[in-house]
């Protein structure tokens, strides 16, 4: 028996199946080929999720100054993770969109006490790439009465995102003073690919 069939093309020689092997055997597709299935229908077929491969979520390694009474870029320097590969801009402190669809969008700023009055924001912002517009998708106001304590502002939202729109975080406080935010994996954002 031969080791190895060459051959153009493989055709049922009665009916419409071919099957091949048996129960229990293995069959190798060696690394570097492609399965060209465009068109077909295939069924039980284990499907690879598209959103897991399109995550990603930044953080700062340590801590960062707000100024008072002035939103701020929030300086996220590493990446916890990057299923991508090409998300995490830590040169920009922005995650980059390599996939469109729609994503969840979350951030939280860790915030030190302050003992003043004070008002604390976190802003998440979108970058349209195809209108070149800057938006602020979503934010979230914490009011507190001598912010001794710290504390944390989170916010969320689903958005529609297209390839080489990108997603950045502001912050604000108006203790009077400035007031410190992160810390390892505490002041964060990121994006998940739902659909």
């Amino acid at each position: 028996m031969s080791s190895e069939v060459k051959a153009n093309k493989l055709s049922p020689a009665t009916g419409t199946d071919v099957t091949l092997g048996d129960s229990g055997d293995t069959f190798t597709i060696p690394s570097g080929a492609t399965i060209d299935a465009t068109g077909a229908t295939i069924t039980g077929w284990p499907e690879a999720s598209p959103y897991g491969s399109n995550s990603c979520q930044l953080y700062r390694s340590g801590n960062q100054t707000m100024t008072n009474n002035t939103i701020t870029l929030f300086t996220a320097d590493s990446a916890q993770w990057d299923t991508h590969g090409s998300m995490a801009n830590t040169a920009n402190n922005r995650i980059d969109i390599k996939t469109a669809g729609k994503y969840w969008v979350y951030a939280t700023l860790w915030w030190d006490g302050s003992g003043y009055t004070e008002s604390r924001y976190v802003y998440i912002h979108w970058y349209d790439d195809s209108a070149a517009a800057d938006t602020v998708l979503n934010q979230w106001t914490w009011q507190q009465t001598n912010a001794a304590s710290a504390t944390q502002t989170h916010t969320a939202i689903a958005a529609d995102l297209a390839v080489d729109d990108y997603i950045y975080v502001k912050g604000f406080q108006n203790a009077n003073n400035s007031i410190t935010t992160g810390g390892i994996h505490q002041s964060s954002f990121g994006v998940m690919r739902i659909e």
